[in-house]
């Protein structure tokens, strides 16, 4: 759980050494190259997490806490083994009133989860938990550039990206296509050096002879196995079909030498290029403050398969079996479904939501982190929840890959989300993406 060569702490989880843990995670933030916000943000999310984790423990437990640098990220681990925790903070709905009227308990965790920007719970093997943190790092917006540009001089050649070509294609690309929805990280150009500096992101650009950018897509790897392609971009008059063409030919070359099997694109791509593809699904995207349905627009998500698929097993209620068995049958991928039913067995009373939120596009995905008797009720109070702060796009994922995730297809269906997406191995197995529409 803890990964190799990051800086690591272990304490007795004892509350009088909660100040060794807040600095031992400031200090290193600090030497990671967090702001002095991003700083104040992690010792609050220490205070808070740690805290909590020692009232959950009989006193002879230790905390691991382990920092690693992400370039554009720091992350954060909080270890614990034999703790008996209550993690129903980590809702974004903690700290306001129950169902039953009651105040939840656990607000040390809803403080934490609100300090950072992604948390996630990790349960090992040997029954340990980790508590997952990830603080993005501060960076300069970029100042706009003008809403045309000259088209390019001379042959334009594909090749890997500096980091001035990037800043320069991030810059672009927040402008070039108006008609679909660029990722708001475009807008800072130094997070895009950073991302791909990182590892997680792969770059490739489109230079002219005069050394000017004049397109290029970035591939995000999602895992091992599945690639995110965000693009192509092109800029100018011209050929620009053809040379959204050849970006994207680079980009299928690179993943296929990385051995991914497969490249899913939800940000949408050129007409012309959509034939290469098959389609998981559509998108729908509602504006801000539209609860009509009336400003909404679809994207498809595409797929393209590399290298043969594999085959898994897959987990799956019996209500979404027939969505599941037309959508191998159309992308003609080999699974085992295997239905998994409620059968009585003991589960933790409280269940656990992570929400990833993009306000600026009034969008909010929540993921199960654990599962509980309350899931329903849970997903009732996260859905008025969201529909109070205007975020009308709510998507809900499941990894078909984890056996209980399929317990919760009643309840989504019930509450009107409908599957509108399958990703191939973009979890433990397959994920399915469900979306709440507009009324």
């Amino acid at each position: 759980m803890t990964e190799p060569g990051t800086p690591t702490l272990i304490l007795t989880a004892d509350e009088a050494l909660l100040p060794v843990a807040v600095e031992f995670v400031a200090s290193v933030a600090a030497a990671f190259g967090q702001s002095g916000m991003g700083r104040l943000k992690l010792r609050l999310a220490t205070e808070e997490i740690f805290a909590h984790l020692c009232r959950g423990t009989s006193g002879i437990d230790t905390v691991e806490i382990a920092c690693a640098d992400r370039a554009y990220y720091t992350r954060v681990v909080y270890r614990i083994k034999g703790a008996h925790l209550d993690l129903r903070g980590l809702n974004i709905t903690s700290g306001r009133a129950s169902r039953s009227g009651e105040r939840l308990d656990g607000l040390e965790l809803a403080i934490a989860a609100r300090s950072v920007d992604r948390l996630h719970i990790r349960v090992a093997r040997d029954g340990s938990i980790g508590l997952v943190v990830d603080k993005d790092k501060e960076y300069p917006r970029a100042p706009r550039v003008p809403a045309t540009w000259p088209p390019p001089t001379g042959a334009v050649s594909i090749e890997a990206s500096d980091a001035e070509r990037l800043k320069e294609f991030a810059a672009r690309a927040a402008q070039c296509r108006p008609e679909v929805a660029t990722p708001a990280f475009f807008a800072y150009p130094g997070r895009v050096v950073d991302m791909v500096a990182g590892g997680e992101y792969r770059a490739v650009t489109a230079v002219d002879a005069a050394g000017h950018v004049a397109g290029g897509a970035l591939l995000h790897f999602l895992s091992d196995r599945i690639v995110r392609l965000v693009g192509p971009y092109t800029y100018g008059v011209g050929e620009e079909e053809d040379l959204a063409e050849r970006v994207l030919e680079a980009c299928l070359v690179d993943v296929a030498r990385s051995g991914a099997i497969g490249v899913v694109s939800t940000t949408g791509l050129p007409a012309p290029l959509q034939a290469q593809f098959e389609i998981l699904g559509h998108l729908t995207s509602y504006a801000p403050g539209d609860q009509s349905g009336c400003e909404a627009t679809r994207t498809p998500a595409l797929y393209r398969l590399l290298h043969e698929d594999p085959g898994c097993t897959v987990w799956s209620h019996p209500e979404l079996v027939d969505y599941l068995e037309e959508c191998y049958r159309t992308l003609i991928l080999a699974r085992e479904i295997r239905t998994e039913r409620d059968a009585g067995e003991a589960r933790s009373p409280a269940s656990v939501f992570s929400a990833e939120i993009q306000r600026e596009r009034a969008e909010v995905t929540l993921r199960p982190l654990l599962p509980g008797n309350d899931a329903a009720a849970n997903l009732e109070d996260h859905l008025a929840l969201l529909r109070r702060e205007g975020l009308v796009n709510v998507f809900f994922e499941l990894d078909l890959g984890v056996p209980w995730h399929s317990t919760l297809v009643p309840a989504l269906l019930s509450h009107g989300l409908r599957p509108c997406m399958l990703l191939p191995f973009g979890g433990n197995a397959d994920l399915v993406l469900f979306q709440s529409h507009a009324a």
